[in-house]
């Protein structure tokens, strides 16, 4: 069962979200060339792209 929320809540769990990743993302990749985020919520599913300056560290050895 779903629940409605109002747009102002929405906005700020969204931003809240989005904050809390980019900070976690900064702390872990710190030194791998972490240079942002963007969160892409769609209706089957939600993507986060990491973008960096050097991707190969990011992903790892296995990728």
């Amino acid at each position: 069962m779903a629940t409605n929320i109002s747009k102002k809540r929405k906005f700020v769990a969204d931003g809240v979200f989005y904050a809390e990743l980019n900070e976690l993302l900064q702390r872990e990749l710190y030194g791998d060339g972490y240079s942002g985020v963007e969160v892409r919520v769609t209706p089957m599913r939600t993507e986060i792209i990491i973008r960096a300056t050097r991707t190969q560290e990011v992903l790892g050895e296995k990728g």
